[in-house]
């Protein structure tokens, strides 16, 4: 796809920005629909156990040394804004919070929005896992378009989390 915007680009001056966002979560993700997204996985799990097995523990996939920088949809969307306005042509750049958390920080940072008590988290190395760390340089997209995150992964679980409840979404 970068290669077909600058082929546009230079052939016929189309201005395209290009942004490699990291992992999207926030309300409406397309993976409380289906499994494969982590964080809906787990919002829908620790939902679920809460009502149904309160002391049921939380499984997770892989292990405590897989990491991600997870981007909530919002901040997607302003720096999508930020990038029409301000990014050089066919300038690929990163967009992510540009930190990294734990898979275990994770499911404590979703079990919190969700439950008060403090989870039993059991994690199963034997599911297959992509890549054990995702991250992303963001200097240029603070440099070229001004961006840095503004809501927290605790405040984007919060209100993925919200939503996800308010919608009475299940399986």
């Amino acid at each position: 796809c970068e290669s077909l915007a600058r082929f546009y680009a230079i052939s016929f001056g189309l201005h395209t920005v290009i942004l490699r966002p990291t992992a999207v979560y926030g309300p409406r993700d397309r993976g409380f629909e289906r499994d494969g997204h982590v964080i809906p996985d787990l919002i829908r799990r620790v939902s679920e156990g809460a009502d149904e097995a309160p002391d049921r523990p939380l499984f997770v996939w892989g292990d405590t040394g897989i990491r991600r920088d997870f981007l909530y949809v919002a901040d997607l969307v302003r720096a999508s804004f930020l990038a029409i306005e301000k990014a050089p042509p066919v300038t690929p750049i990163n967009v992510g919070c540009g930190s990294t958390v734990t898979l275990l920080e994770l499911a404590e940072r979703i079990w919190a929005a969700r439950r008060s008590d403090h989870p039993e988290i059991v994690f199963d190395p034997s599911k297959p896992i992509a890549i054990r760390m995702r991250s992303v340089d963001v200097s240029l997209a603070r440099e070229l378009l001004g961006f840095s995150t503004e809501v927290s992964l605790s405040e984007g679980l919060r209100r993925t989390t919200d939503w996800f409840l308010a919608k009475g979404a299940r399986r």
